[in-house]
């Protein structure tokens, strides 16, 4: 009895793993650590392809499709605020800045220098938000840091997160980060003495 009972919790925690990798559905998108986007050294940050003649070969179309950015650092910010810029041809290049507070959007390593800042587009609603970006066909986005030059930071990686990992695949552009189910090929109960055994396939990574 204890045998199956195990057998049973074993199936349940698989089912609910595996129904949340079924709704795992976007991606990250890597903008690498170079900061190919410059407006001077304290505002620094990425665009799509093509835009300020830099080729990113990454299509503007996942930068619009993205809910968000996250920057690794092997520095720790000794600055208090960073601000958050978007441009897009949809409303003129116009310059919306939203200012952030460091304590909100970086944490830091528990071990050592550095951490990561997470920015949230929904929360960027400096200037004319994020809405016209969305909609946009070209534009980037910059990081404004005046206690440092922004790439004294040690800019170790950034992405963009949530991107519709169908879009992704259409554009071929390469993404990580998602938990794709593949399928449990079987479950088998044995109620002989040697007990249970199930059989799955892996969850692809």
């Amino acid at each position: 009895m204890k045998k199956a009972i195990a057998v049973i919790m074993v199936l349940i925690m698989t089912l609910t793993f595996s129904t949340a990798a079924l709704a795992s559905d976007t991606v990250s998108v890597s903008l690498g650590a170079n900061l190919y986007i410059s407006n001077g050294d304290t505002q620094k940050g990425w665009g799509g392809d093509g835009v300020d003649d830099t080729s990113s070969g990454i299509p503007f179309a996942i930068f619009a499709a993205a809910t968000g950015l996250v920057v690794r650092v092997n520095k720790t910010p000794t600055g208090a605020g960073i601000q958050f810029i978007h441009q897009h041809d949809g409303d003129g290049w116009n310059w919306n800045q939203t200012n952030l507070n460091v304590a909100d959007v970086f944490t830091a390593n528990e071990e050592g220098e550095g951490g990561t800042f997470r920015f949230s587009f929904a929360a960027m609603d400096g200037g004319n938000g994020m809405g016209g970006f969305r909609s946009a066909s070209q534009g980037k986005i910059m990081l404004g840091y005046y206690d440092d030059n922004i790439a004294d930071l040690g800019i170790v990686s950034a992405s963009l997160i949530g991107v519709p990992k169908a879009l992704a695949d259409d554009l071929g552009v390469a993404s990580t980060g998602v938990v794709t189910f593949i399928g449990i090929a079987a479950l088998v109960l044995a109620a002989s003495g040697t007990g249970a055994v199930v059989v799955s396939r892996k969850l692809k990574k």
